[in-house]
């Protein structure tokens, strides 16, 4: 096998199937872009300057963010794909020599990852019909739990680029303005009660231009790739500010996602028809054969004892609105979206408890709490808790991994 007189070692969801991209450096200041394969990196920017990769749209990894590379458009990004996959395959492949060995795998664990684009604008969308009716239930009336346009258009809302991460970090709880229930006046605090949400988001590749809008049969090609998203939430200074205007303060502190993009490319067996809509939509968002991705997500809590469990796990299927629909909402008043731009989902809820997709649904705003196995309850995060977020997808075949996505609460 070339993997192996490559020195690569397997690692189950990064094989040659997968091959998600990203941004790493390797003991210095100095940005690479790469691609995983097993327990290594590949590093592009490193086979792009031997001319090990041909690329008729000139050098793109000669760079310090993906954005470059997303740019050119589906066509390429299969190309440069089909490569890769025949330099890690082909017995004859240029990679077969010493130096090249050296200089272009690098080992994982080795490696700090990076934001992996250059990031003008971040949409969070609300397309999940589960978690729209429980919160809808939570804060109004369970009758009247969707408000009249959730199914006639994908509801969002625009985050800050600026406390984007890609990284693990300990997180500093937020603080703000909290309704005091017994007195109904707000009081100034930390958030009590600090959440997470699972989603998953969709990098932006070719850009369109001012007043352009794209047409739903025409998304997919504007879209990159897909990452791991948490928005984390605090809820307490959500719920005293959303009205009129929607999440603030209780949003903007902080998203993390993953730092690995794994293209549509990878997820090709996955994909699968979505449920009809009803009603169906105004003319611009009808999409035929709407389909989604078979990604399974989980929510792995570490409490500040060491104890871990799986608290969730949910699924990228569990959406009303496909991610073509959603570009082309977004587009359809002539907004112009950037390479690099950011569409995360909205929170991720199944039906059943241990599918639903942040501890406001789990909990129900924190009136019953979940028990843990070691006998610990939780109803929100506390202090010193480490929240992961991993996503994968699995066939009998293959598994695709995006890696994943953790913060520890300070």
């Amino acid at each position: 096998m070339i993997l192996e007189q490559l020195n690569i070692e397997a690692r189950e969801g990064f094989d040659i199937n997968n091959l998600p991209f990203g941004v790493f450096s390797n003991g210095t200041a100095h940005k690479a872009i790469g691609v995983a394969i097993g327990n290594k990196v590949l590093n592009l920017s490193y086979l792009e300057e031997q001319q090990l990769l041909s690329i008729t749209a000139g050098k793109v990894f000669n760079t310090t963010t993906l954005n470059a590379f997303a740019a050119q458009g589906p066509l390429v990004r299969q190309r440069v794909r089909a490569q890769i996959q025949s330099l890690l395959s082909s017995p004859e492949s240029r990679l077969l020599n010493v130096e090249h060995v050296q200089k272009a795998l690098i080992d994982r664990d080795s490696v700090s990852m990076h934001y992996p684009f250059d990031t003008r604008g971040y949409t969070d969308f609300y397309s999940c019909e589960n978690h729209a009716r429980n919160v809808g239930s939570l804060f109004r009336d369970p009758e009247n739990a969707l408000n009249p346009n959730w199914k006639q258009l994908p509801v969002a809302y625009h985050g800050r680029t600026s406390t984007l991460v890609a990284s693990h970090m300990d997180i500093k709880r937020p603080q703000g303005q909290i309704l005091n229930m017994q007195t109904k006046q707000p009081e100034f605090s930390a958030c009590k009660k600090f959440d997470f949400e699972i989603e998953m988001g969709m990098f932006v590749g070719q850009e369109n231009t001012l007043f352009e809008p794209i047409p739903v049969a025409k998304a997919r090609e504007h879209l990159f790739g897909f990452t791991i998203v948490n928005d984390w939430s605090a809820r307490d200074i959500q719920a005293w500010e959303y009205v009129p205007l929607g999440p603030f303060l209780g949003k903007n502190f902080l998203t993390s996602v993953s730092p690995w993009v794994v293209t549509p490319e990878a997820l090709e067996s996955f994909e699968q028809d979505m449920q009809q809509q009803e009603p169906v939509p105004v003319e611009y968002l009808q999409q035929e054969k709407r389909k989604t991705y078979s990604i399974c997500i989980e929510a792995i809590l570490t409490t500040a004892s060491g104890h871990t469990e799986v608290i969730s796990t949910t699924s990228y299927t569990h959406q009303h609105w496909s991610q073509e629909q959603q570009f082309a909402h977004h587009t359809i008043n002539g907004c112009k979206m950037n390479t690099g731009d950011l569409l995360a989902t909205g929170t991720l809820s199944g039906t059943a408890e241990n599918s639903l997709g942040c501890l406001l649904e789990m909990t129900q705003n924190g009136k019953k709490p979940i028990a843990l196995s070691n006998g610990e309850t939780r109803t929100f995060l506390q202090d010193g808790d480490t929240l992961t977020l991993s996503a994968y997808a699995k066939n009998k075949d293959t598994t695709i991994s995006f890696g994943s996505i953790s913060g520890t609460i300070t």
